[in-house]
């Protein structure tokens, strides 16, 4: 379904799936070349509806396959410089792109096979988590809604 046949007036959230994350700088990076084209069609549909709130949607089942991305998630979970890099690339992505909110689509994070090892390792208590209060600085600090 392309953006301009969603139906306006139904819905109060839309997720927009997926982007993806390098997994050598943790940057937001498209997930592929047509995703990356209709980010301004989907975030578009705000004009025509004010209330509807556009979310882009990170990662998904398949992140965790096999390839560059298997570990992605798990890394980003313990490394605070990932994860200041991460926040930083999704809020600037987010401002410029026009979306709202975030959806952050890591499946079976503690399954072993689903290459959620390093974090399952780290669970021994050296697993740190972006705090909810480090996240609310970053985004008001960049955020033109605030």
């Amino acid at each position: 379904m392309s953006p301009n046949q969603i139906p306006l007036g139904v819905y109060t959230h839309l997720n927009y799936a997926f982007v993806s994350i390098d997994p050598a700088t943790f940057r937001i990076v498209d997930m592929d070349s047509f995703t990356g084209s209709l980010y301004s069609q989907i975030t578009a549909l705000k004009l025509k509806d004010p209330n509807l709130e556009i979310w882009v949607s990170v990662g998904g089942w398949s992140f965790n396959d096999p390839g560059s991305t298997a570990t992605t998630f798990s890394t980003l979970s313990r490394d605070t410089n990932a994860q200041q890099a991460f926040f930083a690339s999704l809020i600037t992505f987010m401002v410029n792109n026009g979306f709202d909110g975030v959806d952050i689509d890591w499946y079976a994070a503690v399954s072993p096979t689903r290459h959620a090892n390093v974090l399952i390792e780290d669970l021994s208590g050296n697993t740190r988590l972006p705090l909810k209060e480090e996240a609310q600085a970053m985004i008001l600090k960049t955020s033109p809604r605030c």
